[in-house]
């Protein structure tokens, strides 16, 4: 009975300390960075860990169109902005991919890349440049999507991708359990953030 009673509590034990390195692990402190030309500047502000060289580049929606990293249970101001039209200031990415930063990964210096510190995330190795990319189709002006091989999959309104399809204003996407949304205002329309 002893015996049982102690293994009872060692386990006890150790799903307490889960649970706490868990709760340690603030969702707020993804952090969200673009990557230009080898250079990376953050576009979310997280809770701690900030590198006091890198610059963030946007806190609120801006641009005719682009999309919003929802990090989870985070205030608003810790999101991650990314205008991928901008008149105003002349910004405009004709392709962004969307993958995860790893020291050893093999990123392109010419490429564009939206760059999330979450664990579901696919990054860039050998066989894929990263989890999925949204380019200007330039013949329609218009964006879209692709899944690039992932291993946790790309989801628009929750149906998982097959090829490339193209985004509305308000599209919910999803990269691996990151969520964003897709916002475009070129019709008219008011950004559904």
């Amino acid at each position: 009975i002893v015996l049982a009673v102690l293994v009872a509590l060692s386990l006890v034990t150790f799903i307490l300390h889960l649970r706490a390195r868990k709760a340690r692990r603030s969702p707020s402190g993804i952090r969200v960075e673009l990557m230009i030309e080898g250079k990376r500047s953050l576009l979310s502000t997280p809770a701690s860990g900030v590198d006091s060289k890198m610059t963030v580049l946007s806190q609120a929606p801006s641009g005719e169109a682009g999309i919003v990293v929802e990090l989870p249970n985070a205030p608003a101001y810790q999101s991650g902005y990314l205008p991928l039209v901008d008149e105003a200031i002349g910004r405009k990415y004709d392709e962004v991919v969307i993958t995860r930063f790893d020291k050893a990964g093999k990123f392109q210096k010419e490429k564009t890349y939206l760059l999330i510190s979450d664990r579901s995330v696919s990054r860039p190795d050998g066989k894929r440049i990263g989890h999925a990319v949204i380019f200007l189709n330039q013949k329609s002006g218009r964006h879209q999507i692709r899944d690039l091989g992932s291993i946790g999959g790309t989801r628009l309104h929750g149906v998982r991708l097959k090829g490339s399809a193209y985004l509305e204003n308000g599209d919910r996407i999803i990269i691996g359990t990151v969520s964003m949304k897709y916002y475009d205002m070129r019709s008219g329309g008011e950004a559904d953030v």
